[in-house]
């Protein structure tokens, strides 16, 4: 098991030298993640050039992860974008040497990928979705590579039965599941009970998890 961080990075992968990957070990680190913010205009020449340095460093790219429009966007032109730079991504991590491809599902709230939007949970949403995620998975398969899929209250997955639906709706063994709890505390006696939800989480989607985030969360004593 690969213990990593997604902080202490660039944003751009060419600015990741010696003194980058030294500092991660620093802090006792093995993995990081690496961020594409433009996935497609990425070459596989910036690729081999980051995966030395890591390598030379003795970090382990544990996760690639990409900027991309939503795989659930309205917009079929804005949706196909993003499936096509998912499946450069797919190219990307495995050139990279990647453990894992992370997958945002989006929202149809056009202030982020994040945010809630009445139609998050429609099932002309999680269609578009299980399309999107079928050609994705398609371009997995072929490099070998696996990707692992995150959910969230917010979004349109957002419970861990969803998620399986998804998953096995898509059929592809290249498809798992990015287990991060907190993302799925959306009620105040689960905030209380974490125990139960992580529990929850493991029973359903616990065959399906390749990869997780570890994160933590608060309530404040104010007015909802």
């Amino acid at each position: 098991m690969y213990l990593g961080i997604q902080a202490l990075m660039p944003r751009e992968p060419r600015d990741v030298d010696e003194r980058v990957v030294a500092r991660i070990r620093e802090l006792g680190f093995t993995g990081v993640a690496c961020r594409f913010f433009q996935p497609l205009e990425t070459s596989m020449e910036e690729v081999d050039r980051l995966r030395g340095v890591l390598e030379a460093g003795g970090i382990a790219p544990a996760q690639a992860n990409a900027m991309y429009p939503d795989l659930v966007h309205p917009d079929d032109a804005q949706r196909r974008q993003g499936i096509k730079a998912m499946q450069r991504m797919c190219k990307i991590a495995r050139r990279l040497g990647a453990d894992n491809l992370y997958v945002r599902p989006g929202s149809l709230n056009p202030a982020g990928s994040w945010y809630p939007h009445p139609e998050n949970r429609h099932p002309r949403t999680r269609q578009r979705l299980v399309a999107s995620l079928k050609e994705v998975a398609a371009a997995a398969e072929h490099e070998g590579v696996r990707l692992a899929m995150e959910g969230h209250v917010l979004s349109p997955l957002y419970s861990a039965q969803v998620i399986r639906e998804v998953i096995e709706a898509v059929g592809s063994k290249a498809l798992g599941f990015n287990m991060d709890p907190v993302n799925f505390v959306g009620s105040v006696p689960e905030a209380y009970d974490t125990t139960s939800l992580i529990n929850h989480l493991f029973d359903v989607l616990g065959p399906y998890t390749i990869c997780g985030h570890a994160k933590d969360f608060f309530l404040q004593d104010r007015l909802v």
